[in-house]
């Protein structure tokens, strides 16, 4: 997982667009680390416009708002404006649209005015997506360069252990060759976590023998490998398979993450999501994996929310406000 992935806890349905605004408000107040209406940022409708792009659903939805208000506000002396731009940067990140990431990000870093962790998160993402073998903008010389500097000004500030640790993992594993012998499952992970390169992943599967095919980590990255090349189907029968046999919360939320996958095309896919997310979220509390239930659960809430439109009803209330 990447150290950018975020989890969004959402709360019930009669106070979602409260808390949406509420912790909108925060994010800025500590992005900012100064008042919410400095002197350069006094506009009502300068601020209204972030917040509400703010609490648009991460990914293409926010993407979108951003690029809009940057487009309207363009002054990047404005703290909003580098802000916007940012999470341009970031959310593009997370869609693994990687070369527009490249290219924001580099553009962010050419702006002054971002705070020691926003910079290091910003050098950490261009090290992530120069990283990727299968992305367009792949260079690894690059990654490296990002990544020691994302290092270098963790290293220099207070608070961003986070940064600094995801940083040197992955200097490590851009300077660690594979090595010279490795098992079926050690090649599999390597393939799928490390490389992202899900093509090779599925082609050295198909290629094991049956003792291979039927060990269960192997047979799990060969699952989260079909799901991540978009081979959703095949990939739901693999963990449906491996879930009567090992009735795992870390298996249900993988079957719950490819039917999640599948309503972005297919509606008739957001009620299994959600049951099998909720029922990962379960098996995590029996697990007593406390944190995995929680995101387990608000990405069950999240498929719930945007099934029924919700989002769209808090568009509709933050154009009122």
């Amino acid at each position: 997982m990447s150290p950018y992935t975020t989890t969004i806890l959402i709360g019930r349905e009669e106070s979602f667009m409260k808390k949406a605004i509420v912790i909108a408000g925060l994010l800025i107040c500590v992005a900012c680390c100064t008042p919410l209406f400095s002197q350069d940022d006094s506009d009502i409708s300068f601020t209204q416009e972030y917040i509400a792009s703010m609490t648009k659903k991460p990914g293409p939805d926010r993407i979108k708002a951003f690029e809009a208000y940057v487009k309207k506000y363009s002054d990047t002396s404005q703290k909003f404006t580098r802000l916007a731009y940012y999470w341009i940067a970031m959310d593009s990140f997370q869609i693994q649209d990687y070369a527009k990431a490249v290219e924001i990000g580099k553009k962010c870093l050419g702006f002054n005015g971002y705070d020691k962790g926003e910079e290091a998160r910003l050098n950490l993402m261009l090290g992530n997506s120069y990283g990727v073998k299968k992305a367009s903008v792949y260079n690894k010389d690059l990654a490296l360069k990002y990544t020691n500097a994302a290092i270098a000004v963790a290293s220099s500030a207070q608070g961003l252990n986070d940064v600094l640790s995801a940083a040197k993992d992955l200097k490590s594993k851009l300077t660690t060759p594979p090595p010279p012998s490795e098992s079926p499952e050690q090649k599999m992970k390597r393939l799928v976590l490390q490389d992202e390169d899900f093509s090779a992943a599925i082609d050295a599967y198909n290629k094991m023998g049956a003792t291979d095919k039927d060990n269960a980590d192997i047979r799990r990255m060969y699952g989260t490998a079909l799901m991540r090349a978009g081979r959703l189907k095949e990939a739901v029968d693999v963990f449906k398979e491996m879930l009567a046999k090992d009735p795992s919360g870390t298996i249900a939320y993988r079957l719950g993450q490819a039917y999640a996958d599948m309503s972005k095309k297919s509606r008739s896919a957001f009620d299994p999501s959600v049951r099998y997310l909720v029922e990962a979220a379960l098996r995590f509390d029996a697990e007593d994996n406390n944190s995995n239930e929680k995101i387990a659960m608000a990405k069950a809430e999240h498929q719930l929310f945007t099934k029924y439109n919700y989002f769209s009803k808090l568009d509709q209330y933050n154009a009122k406000v």
